[in-house]
């Protein structure tokens, strides 16, 4: 008998049982810093954003206690920074917190780890990552809207519509049956054909800094092409049962900014649950009170 190798299981994208539990990573960005008491202030032990002494024994602080129940399960790390954001501004920190990219000067970001891992777990889900933020889009240098960027240090763009998130991952079949979405998908990939062939003679016409332009649409375009390409791989295999009736998808993030980052914390839950991916990423606000996050806590 053969032993177990993965390609086995995965021409067919049928389920197998792993080795482990699945390996998910999820990142949470909260961005501008946390108001609490001073360290000379009594009450600096019971609201700060640390527990209280280190190792197996520390104290869970007023703050941090709604974690008590998984104590024993989680590890509480600080004084971490990264070498190339030290003497950068505290309020541009969410283009580097992923990465550790050098910010300072030339804008040179790298590949954030959220997209590298997923470049290794993809194998095992519909969809190799999810990026969140509650504005959406790429944002701007130093003031991204986004936490995760691809090889070449470019931003991936987040999504932040509840309901336009729920029916893109998590309702793929629209209602639809198999055959009319092998046909949609066939579409899809005649489009990208097409697209594709008309950028190669196009090429030849263009300057420099069109090419470079240009380079940046395909990636983006080959993107969608190997995404196809995994919804139709997937296209059998049906999705885990869930229930979805609690998650509220209409949420306006203006008039109520905490059942909106609720909403979206139930879609990542939602994403872990049915391991459509086990890469994830939200980023809560853009920095310097930019966007809707200038709304928090009002």
């Amino acid at each position: 008998m053969l032993p177990y190798f993965e390609g086995m299981a995965m021409s067919s994208f049928s389920k197998f049982i792993e080795p482990e539990i699945p390996k998910r990573l999820g990142f949470l960005y909260f961005p501008n810093g946390v108001g609490i008491p001073p360290k000379e202030s009594t009450q600096h032990k019971n609201w700060s954003w640390f527990p209280v002494n280190e190792g197996r024994d520390y104290k869970l602080t007023k703050t941090l206690s709604p974690l008590k129940a998984y104590r024993d399960d989680i590890s509480i790390m600080g004084g971490l920074s990264h070498p190339y954001s030290r003497n950068v501004l505290g309020h541009m920190a969410g283009d580097s917190w992923l990465t550790g990219g050098d910010l300072r000067g030339e804008y040179k970001n790298s590949i954030s780890v959220d997209q590298y891992a997923a470049g290794k777990l993809s194998k095992y889900t519909r969809f190799p990552s999810l990026a969140l933020s509650t504005d959406g889009g790429v944002g701007y240098k130093s003031r991204t809207s986004t936490l995760s960027f691809n090889s070449s240090g470019k931003p991936l763009p987040s999504e932040h519509r509840q309901r336009e998130i729920f029916e893109r991952y998590f309702s793929p079949s629209g209602g639809a049956s198999t055959t009319e979405r092998r046909k949609s998908l066939n579409q899809g990939k005649k489009i990208v054909d097409l697209v594709l062939e008309d950028s190669k003679s196009l090429e030849k016409r263009l300057g420099a800094n069109d090419k470079a332009k240009l380079d940046e649409y395909l990636t983006s375009l080959n993107q969608v092409e190997q995404q196809v390409k995994r919804n139709e791989k997937w296209l059998d295999v049906p999705m885990d049962d869930f229930d979805a009736s609690l998650i509220n998808l209409d949420v306006d993030p203006v008039s109520a900014p905490d059942d909106y980052v609720r909403s979206m914390m139930d879609l990542m839950v939602l994403g872990f649950q049915t391991d459509s991916t086990r890469v994830m990423t939200y980023m809560m606000a853009r920095e310097d009170g930019m966007g809707f996050g200038d709304n928090f806590l009002k």
